[in-house]
This record gives C-alpha cells, structure tokens and sequence, in this order.
C-alpha cells in the first residue's frame, strides 16, 4: 500500500494488525542498506516488531500473507 510519510505508515500497519501474517515498511530503495550496515531497522507498534527496509523515505507497508506466499 503507497503511503505519503512515516506518520501514514504507522497508521497503516495499525490497521493491518491481525489482518496480515507480516508487515513491512519500506523506503525508497528497500534493497539498499544505510552505509554497509545490513541490520534491519525495526518500527514496533502495539508490541508487534515491524521490519523496515531500505533507505531513503518511507514509502510503502506491505503485507503479506502465508495463504498466498512461502514467507
């Protein structure tokens, strides 16, 4: 889902919660790492740990679901 900001994120991801087995947030280039650091960063939301890839702006949650993807 195209979000506009980091703010619309989290409440996107709020939303999704128990509608998804996973959520993601990820930036601009979600395939890219911030100066060799290939840690993931973490957005935690009512005690759920949500991954968020790349760098540069936050763009996109992304949800997946075990009944249509091998996660």
């Amino acid at each position: 889902m195209e979000i506009g900001d980091e703010a619309q994120a989290r409440r996107v991801a709020q939303m999704a919660i128990g509608l998804s087995d996973r959520i993601e947030i990820w930036r601009d280039w979600p395939d890219q790492h911030k100066s060799g650091n290939e840690s993931a960063e973490y957005m935690f939301l009512d005690n759920h740990k949500i991954v968020v890839k790349g760098t540069g702006m936050v763009r996109a949650v992304v949800l997946l679901s075990n009944q249509h993807f091998e996660l």
